[in-house]
């Protein structure tokens, strides 16, 4: 074999590499500049731009519990807030990715506002992506102005940044995507080595736990697919390709503390089936912006500004119509002369453009359909490709401004070239107005994303009135949980008075529910769930629902109606009101314009003894677990912690190991000695175990790496890189 495929690239800028070093540079500032400023437009129209949507309402609570607790030397392993208390690391939610608290830590300390992390943390993840897509851009050749068009339009694009304020690790693609076609175009571009294969590796890692699986495991596979497409195409040796044995191992061995934590979880859940729609209906919004075409946001979702709802699939325009342009130069060339005919790079960018386009479109691409073979919960909402559909069209269409400069040059009088500096100056022009004309349409579609999944109408987090704080927690805190009972989705602004979803986690007040895909179908929650609705009266008390919070927009056109579903059932839990006294009114003063408490006699404490609702017991709600003060209890004896019980609980007495078990209703249930002044219960889900397969899989990653550099060697790939 030879010692390596040379690299087939678009031909450098026609003034020359040296002559073009410094536009280059300005281009690259210019663009990055252009992107912060539309990114501080989007946060001066719209404050806490990127928390939105669920990022509001799910993420941002349970992300601020856990920075919080590590701030204070606390792992943050549990929520005791919500669900009857819920694993919090172990779960994922991109709590074991260090941007996550570089964000926290600048929010607060930099711009003294914890509340604004996930805006710190999507300003820089797209910031960061422009960069990588402007060095992706410029190692394949591409000028400077053609460069900083690509990156402005990938990090600006709609499915980045309208899913990036709605999810909030959804951000994390606008690195990982270009990171990876950067790793994939290494390996074209000379010799690997362990040091790839282990950039690589963290890379993967890194993307996993980012915090969204079904993302890492689409791009792993599309990552993977780029790496084979360039050696179908004799652009990467195939030896040279075998370093992808190791990077996916050493990548495997980072996620997989994570994934033993998911799937011992995940063996406790009801099954969930995907669904969600793809982009077939809204294919002209990714060229056309509005008003051209009005589309929709996916699965009927919007609450506001709906006329722009096709600005979710857009990308500016110009990058995609030289994506079609070049789509027909390419299948032409093919048509003529053959795959091998073909620039490699152009090829692969075309192809791995369609075969994400093809997931995103959804069961009627045909691809989507194999995502049955992975588990429940990874095929959900096919237009999450989108992003790898623009990333890749919209290089595609950035490496064709010369190809299209030269054939208008082709075209013009030979007389007029000279005037403009001959054919390079044509060129110049040619980028300088395309990057120009991008710049103006990119900023009139920012101008349009004011849309999200849905808009809540308050920001985070309004305080709570006092004398509703005072109604649901006592001077040494909070005795009871809460259930709220409204609408589930609201813009009305005095929604979070209500507490609900996961906002409890924020003003920690223990609530009976909260909003978590994993929580609402685990087996353990969904079994206390139906034997409240069974017994409503007695499951309030048992469970503690000491208040029960009405909104004002639980009315009958609002209330949803009983779901056959038992886990949707954690929402409003509307049915619940018909067993509530709502005699026993407690008065909130002006508060209760908007939201009613009602008090529940009985209700059980969070901690008692014996399960004696009239001897609680004082308790200190943590992010690793509850400790339960035992001074009241000097006999010791049976202590009722009124919390979901947990396998991974470590209950200890003054130090001592004591064993937590579950009762008829599964809370938890320890019996401690006489004497005994402290109770500690932990939530430990045992991390070690995930150590042995990280090591197996590390140890599987440097054999296969000794074996690559042996073929290597054999082979003579070795040697400095190939330029571009």
């Amino acid at each position: 074999m030879p010692a390596a495929t040379p690299a087939r690239t678009m031909p450098q800028p026609a003034d020359g590499a040296a002559s073009a070093a410094a536009p280059a540079w300005a281009w690259f500032w210019t663009g990055l500049v252009f992107v912060a400023a539309a990114l501080a437009a989007l946060e001066i129209r719209d404050p806490y731009y990127f928390c939105q949507d669920d990022s509001l309402v799910l993420e941002l609570p349970e992300t601020l519990l856990a920075c919080r607790a590590v701030w204070r030397g606390i792992v943050p392993e549990y929520d005791p807030y919500i669900f009857l208390g819920t694993p919090l690391l172990s779960i994922g939610g991109g709590l074991l990715y260090p941007p996550l608290y570089a964000a926290y830590a600048v929010a607060r300390h930099l711009l003294g506002d914890e509340f604004a992390t996930f805006d710190v943390f999507a300003i820089g993840h797209l910031l960061a992506g422009y960069c990588l897509s402007w060095i992706m851009a410029r190692r394949l050749g591409a000028a400077g102005a053609a460069a900083a068009l690509f990156g402005a339009t990938f990090a600006l694009c709609g499915p980045l940044v309208v899913m990036g304020r709605c999810w909030h690790a959804f951000n994390s693609m606008a690195v990982f995507i270009p990171g990876l076609a950067l790793l994939a175009d290494a390996l074209r571009r000379g010799p690997a080595g362990f040091g790839w294969a282990a950039v690589t590796g963290v890379t993967l890692g890194l993307f996993y736990h980012a915090g969204f699986p079904q993302l890492f495991v689409l791009g792993s596979g599309l990552f993977v697919l780029s790496v084979a497409i360039l050696v179908a195409l004799g652009a990467v040796p195939w030896r040279r390709a075998t370093w992808l044995a190791p990077a996916l191992a050493v990548g495997a061995a980072s996620a997989v503390p994570m994934v033993v934590q998911q799937a011992r979880i995940s063996r406790e859940m009801l099954p969930m089936p995907g669904g969600g729609e793809g982009i077939g209906p809204n294919l002209l919004s990714l060229l056309l912006p509005y008003p051209l075409v009005t589309g929709t946001l996916p699965n009927g979702w919007a609450s506001g500004n709906d006329h722009h709802g096709g600005h979710f699939y857009h990308f500016g325009m110009v990058a995609a119509l030289l994506a079609l342009v070049a789509t027909w130069r390419i299948v032409g060339t093919v048509r003529r002369g053959g795959l091998r005919a073909a620039d490699p790079v152009a090829v692969t960018a075309l192809l791995m453009a369609a075969v994400s386009g093809l997931l995103a479109l959804g069961p009627a691409g045909g691809l989507w359909l194999f995502t049955r073979l992975l588990p429940a919960g990874f095929g959900n909402n096919p237009f999450r490709m989108l992003p790898w559909v623009v990333f890749y069209a919209a290089l595609l269409g950035c490496l064709e401004i010369d190809r299209v400069a030269a054939w208008i040059a082709g075209r013009l009088d030979s007389a007029e070239l000279p005037r403009v500096g001959g054919l390079a100056g044509f060129t110049r022009l040619v980028r300088g107005a395309a990057a120009l004309l991008g710049a103006m349409l990119l900023a009139a579609h920012v101008s349009c994303l004011d849309v999200a999944f849905y808009l809540y109408g308050f920001d985070p987090y309004p305080p709570l009135p006092p004398a509703l704080s005072a109604a649901l927690s006592g001077d040494d805190g909070p005795r009871h949980r809460l259930v709220s009972i409204a609408a589930f989705r609201t813009s009305d602004p005095s929604f979070p008075l209500a507490l609900p979803l996961d906002l409890p986690a924020e003003y920690r007040l223990p609530a009976l529910a909260g909003y978590h895909p994993v929580m609402q179908s685990h087996k353990g929650f969904v079994g206390c769930m139906n034997r409240l609705m069974t017994t409503p009266k007695e499951g309030l008390v048992a469970y503690g629902v000491g208040r029960v919070v009405v909104h004002r927009t639980l009315a009958p056109a609002v209330a949803p109606p009983r779901s056959a579903n038992p886990f949707e059932r954690v929402y409003p839990l509307s049915e619940l009101l018909p067993h509530v006294d709502t005699s026993r009114e407690v008065p909130i003063g002006e508060t209760g314009e908007f939201v009613k408490v009602f008090d529940v006699p009985g209700a059980m404490p969070l901690a008692s003894a014996a399960g004696d609702a009239t001897r609680p017991l004082p308790v200190e709600l943590r992010a690793d677990g509850i400790d339960v003060d035992l001074t009241g209890l000097p006999e010791g004896g049976r202590v009722l912690v009124n919390a979901l019980w947990w396998p991974q609980f470590v209950a200890r007495a003054d130090g001592l190991p004591r064993e937590a078990m579950p009762d008829d209703w599964n809370r938890t249930v320890v019996e401690v000695p006489a004497g005994a002044r402290r109770l500690t219960v932990r939530f430990e889900p045992g991390w070690a175990r995930g150590l042995v397969p990280a090591a197996v899989l590390m140890l599987l990653g440097g054999l296969t790496g000794a074996g690559c550099a042996m073929m290597a060697a054999r082979a003579g790939d070795a040697g400095s890189r190939t330029p571009a």
